[in-house]
């Protein structure tokens, strides 16, 4: 029972009991806070039992060291083989359209990554009901061809940043994301493909910090929210509720 599918209870914990959907546009493969949340919970649960040969990793393996190449390995495959299907098939009702598009790197901290998206969520006003379009859970990893038409023009991740209010791209301490030739890609897509408006945010989280912390495209709804209230009110409404916000973020 160390993998995702390996017994009913752990695939229960997994899904939150939901049966599952065929999802046949992958633009709409969308995942959730609220099913991003749960997977973190699932991760921070049963990670100690899995079995990973890293010897720069040596040990029992700890929640904040599981990546998403761990995550791909110990749970997106064991849990999707059976029906194979995409991550998101497996924990959803129905068609999850994206509100907004994530670049990141598969090296950062999965827990890091998820909260990096909880606060863009609370940020941005969107509720953890919004779903993110993510590639690791969007892809059918046993459909050959949804394995290789990323760069396609009528792919799913064009047409599902393309539709997205903006890209978030959550950035691990390192900035690797930088020095990774499909991020930069993505960026680019996001600047070429985006619709009119289409917004770019950056987050990121560490041990260290209390909270994940962003730096937005313009002002977010939480800074108009809160710029009425006392003292925005009087010393520069939104935008000084923006630079405040941000004042955590590592910019070296």
């Amino acid at each position: 029972g160390n993998c995702a599918g390996g017994t009913s209870r752990g695939h229960r914990e997994l899904t939150g009991g939901v049966p599952g959907c065929k999802i046949p546009d992958g633009a709409q493969r969308g995942i959730t806070v609220e099913q991003l949340k749960r997977l973190s919970a699932f991760v921070q649960h049963r990670c100690g039992t899995w079995a990973i040969h890293d010897p720069q990793r040596p040990g029992p393996v700890v929640p904040g060291a599981v990546t998403m190449h761990d995550l791909d390995q110990q749970v997106l495959r064991p849990a999707t083989e059976r029906r194979r299907c995409s991550f998101v098939e497996l924990i959803a009702n129905a068609p999850q359209a994206p509100q907004w598009f994530v670049s990141h790197w598969w090296g950062a901290p999965v827990l890091h990554f998820v909260d990096c998206l909880a606060q863009h969520a609370s940020d941005r006003r969107l509720g953890e009901a919004s779903p993110y379009w993510i590639y690791a859970f969007a892809r059918n990893l046993w459909c050959a061809d949804e394995e290789t038409d990323a760069c396609q023009e009528d792919s799913a991740l064009r047409k599902a940043m393309s539709s997205a209010m903006g890209t978030v791209t959550v950035l691990d301490a390192e900035a690797c994301c930088f020095d990774r030739t499909w991020c930069i890609y993505e960026t680019h897509l996001a600047l070429t493909l985006g619709r009119r408006g289409h917004k770019h945010d950056f987050y990121t989280a560490s041990d260290g910090d209390t909270r994940a912390v962003g730096y937005t495209d313009g002002v977010a709804e939480v800074d108009e929210q809160e710029c009425n209230g006392l003292p925005w009110r009087f010393v520069g409404g939104a935008y000084a509720h923006k630079l405040d916000r941000e004042e955590a973020f590592p910019w070296q």
